[in-house]
């Protein structure tokens, strides 16, 4: 039997981010499009890893399916490929019915580029607040992400010691001390806040990159002696797609690089990102 070609799904799609410090709206069209991601053609220049919400438009639909959160996987020129991080059951159904395949043809795989790929990082968290670590621990995982949890900085410096590969480290500003929870007068760890937290861990892997959260904006942490300076900082409350995509900016900076102290300072030179 002779196979049919396969018609190849061409669309229009809007793609936005609600991120406060990068929010945007673009359009394209895909040029290819399966039930797990797509190939967009537009004008607009996306960097990898970059989580977006899309919005394809159908002939002779009133609504558009949306996919609450996708990644850009890589680009090349005016196209991008995108994979679907989140879809709700009545998007994916409409998606299965707008890019079958023929039969006999699978349909390709608009992910497989090479070029630019992202990878999966492995991410501290650390925050003293249980329900935000399982929260952001499930958008992270959800994204692909390995995710180590800690709820002070005293874990999370043990941490530090017994994994070889930490990319990236999440560090809430303030980290209470658990509960009816004392120290060891042996202990090898002290238990400190946040940005006190960051120079340890540097001192100890020598370089890393790190994203500052906190309920309090940069001036009430200014009252307060905190200046994140250069190092990235995100307020809470976020959205997953805020947090998904402060965790791609952070992946574009140089991590902070530990330098020895000099003679007449113990403090701990981070190349001037907490200044």
């Amino acid at each position: 039997m002779e196979r049919k070609p396969r018609k190849l799904v061409r669309v229009r799609v809007d793609f936005s981010s609600d991120s406060e410090e990068e929010a945007f709206t673009g359009h394209g069209y895909t040029e290819e499009l399966n039930t797990t991601g797509c190939q967009i053609e537009t004008s607009t220049i996306l960097p990898p890893g970059r989580y977006l919400t899309l919005r394809f438009y159908r002939p002779n639909a009133t609504e558009p399916i949306q996919v609450q959160l996708a990644r850009v996987r890589w680009t090349k020129g005016r196209k991008f490929g995108v994979e679907f991080i989140q879809v709700n059951q009545a998007s994916q159904t409409k998606l299965d019915r707008l890019a079958p395949s023929s039969e006999g043809d699978p349909i390709h795989n608009p992910l497989a580029n090479t070029g630019c790929a992202i990878t999966s990082l492995t991410i501290l968290l650390i925050d003293d607040d249980p329900d935000a670590r399982v929260l952001y621990s499930k958008v992270l995982t959800n994204a692909g992400h390995r995710v180590l949890q800690a709820s002070g900085s005293v874990e999370a410096m043990q941490l530090c010691l017994d994994h070889a590969t930490i990319d990236l480290a999440i560090v809430d500003v303030v980290l209470a001390a658990p509960e009816l929870q004392l120290l060891a007068k042996t202990a090898r760890f002290r238990r400190v806040n946040g940005p006190q937290l960051i120079q340890d861990m540097v001192a100890i892997r020598k370089e890393l990159r790190t994203l500052i959260i906190s309920a309090l904006d940069a001036n009430q942490l200014k009252g307060y002696g905190v200046v994140t300076g250069t190092i990235p900082f995100l307020q809470k409350p976020f959205s997953k797609e805020q947090l998904l995509n402060s965790i791609a900016t952070v992946g574009t900076l140089p991590p902070l690089v530990w330098t020895a102290p000099s003679p007449i300072s113990d403090r701990l030179d981070l190349l001037s990102a907490m200044s």
